[in-house]
């Protein structure tokens, strides 16, 4: 569901900046990746682009896993700024170390322009429990996963309006 939406929604963002379908870059960049497949097959047969899009569909789904982990139950107002609180960090050095401060999520968001190696913790960030190690095998079972993260979420989770998933 989220990759398709995001498809959708990058597809709506430059055709509302004037992209007609040929010269949308979703659209180029989608023609690109079929190219590249079909050049694959071509070239080297159909086991090899299979196993290049096997490949391709689990990097995406580790994408999107680790994005559900980075930002599971944090909610903002609709419309308002980004903060620390709205996605969860891990100081366990074995995930820093081996993941180059992918750990550190809020600083991605408040300071992307920021080289990782300068990435610092935020006070007000919300804790994972461990590492993303830790946490990746224990969320594939979500009755644990719910009873090791609810008692973590921030308070100001729980605020009444509308809100949505960050």
């Amino acid at each position: 569901r989220t990759v398709p939406g995001q498809f959708l929604d990058a597809w709506r963002l430059h055709a509302a900046r004037g992209h007609s379908p040929i010269t949308n870059p979703v659209a180029r960049g989608a023609a690109c990746e079929v190219l590249l497949v079909v050049s694959i097959a071509a070239f080297l047969g159909p086991i090899p682009a299979l196993a290049f899009l096997i490949q391709a569909a689990s990097a995406v789904f580790l994408l999107e896993y680790i994005n559900y982990l980075r930002h599971y139950g944090l909610q903002r107002d609709v419309g308002s700024r980004q903060t620390a609180a709205h996605s969860w960090q891990s100081e366990n050095r074995w995930s820093r170390w081996t993941l180059l401060e992918l750990t550190r999520h809020p600083a991605h968001h408040l300071e992307a322009g920021k080289p990782f190696w300068k990435l610092q913790p935020y006070e007000n960030a919300p804790e994972l429990p461990s590492g993303y190690y830790g946490c990746f095998w224990v969320a594939l079972i979500p009755p644990l996963w719910r009873r090791l993260i609810h008692p973590r979420m921030p308070s100001t989770n729980t605020l009444v309006g509308h809100k949505e998933t960050v």
